[in-house]
């Protein structure tokens, strides 16, 4: 019988649907709404700490909830890239990880913004 007695700190991962992967928020979302919680899970079962990069969002560093930072806006930015950070607790003698992932956020639009003409002024006649 073999014993592997030696400690082991394997990283901890995401869970599909609190990986914030294929994610989209419209807009007009109000400044400080919470609006996505990230998930996730250490193999040992440590505590998972969370962050989330930009200007645009925040996650609480114990619970992964995130909240929206600063007005969105599609027409001038309509895809927001972030890096996630997950990091575990160290086991022992052996420190924590600290596992990044990379995803991008579309902005999807609501219909604030009035068509405008362009070359103004903007003349035509009309046959009676």
């Amino acid at each position: 019988r073999i014993i592997n007695d030696s400690p082991r700190n394997r990283p901890p991962v995401l869970v599909q649907g609190g990986d914030l992967r294929n994610w989209e928020i419209y807009e007009d979302t109000p400044v400080g709404s919470t609006v996505y919680t990230l998930v996730g899970q250490d193999p040992e079962g440590s505590q998972i700490f969370y962050t989330i990069s930009g200007d645009y969002f925040s996650a609480d560093i114990n619970t992964g909830v995130v909240t929206l930072k600063k007005p969105l806006d599609r027409e001038k930015v309509p895809k927001i890239d972030v890096v996630i950070t997950i990091q575990d607790e160290p086991i022992r003698e052996i420190p924590e990880n600290l596992i990044p992932f990379r995803r991008s956020v579309k902005v999807l639009d609501r219909n604030d913004n009035l068509p405008q003409f362009a070359d103004l002024p903007y003349s035509f006649n009309v046959k009676e």
